[in-house]
């Protein structure tokens, strides 16, 4: 899928939010409406990126993650910087989410959405942990994730 086509098909799955998040910017205000929207977000990303693990027992979720991040990574445009056993960083060179939100006149939303990369790391697996030194959201050229995970001591 190209970028134009991963652009359509995300604005469609991405359209519903941001109407929502436009309403309560109008009823609300901004402050209360990005409140609102870190519990949405919170909700959208368990469902996109957590619900897929859930029938996958909890010793094989690492490898299907890396193995995802590896051969999927968003499908845009990415590179593997580091692998290993226990760890992928991966450089995220664009991100539809930020272009479509930007495009809506909600980029100032993204930076919350990126915060959820955290939480559903560890919900995927507890021994999962991701660090991050910037995002596009936040102004950099690119987002630098380094998911580790930690081996179960037997």
């Amino acid at each position: 899928m190209n970028k134009d086509e991963k652009y359509k098909k995300r604005l469609a799955e991405l359209q519903p939010l941001m109407f929502c998040l436009q309403a309560a910017i109008e009823m609300y205000g901004r402050d209360e409406a990005k409140r609102l929207a870190g519990k949405a977000l919170e909700k959208y990303a368990e469902a996109r990126f957590v619900e897929p693990y859930k029938n996958i027992p909890k010793e094989n979720r690492w490898r299907q993650f890396k193995d995802e991040l590896i051969h999927h990574a968003d499908d845009i445009e990415y590179s593997i910087e580091k692998l290993d056993e226990n760890s992928v960083k991966v450089q995220y060179k664009y991100c539809t989410f930020f272009e479509i939100f930007k495009d809506n006149g909600l980029a100032d939303f993204v930076p919350i959405y990126c915060r959820t990369d955290f939480t559903t790391s560890r919900a995927i697996h507890p021994n999962l942990s991701l660090n991050r030194s910037q995002t596009i959201a936040g102004g950099a050229t690119h987002c630098d994730h380094l998911w580790s995970f930690e081996q179960e001591q037997k």
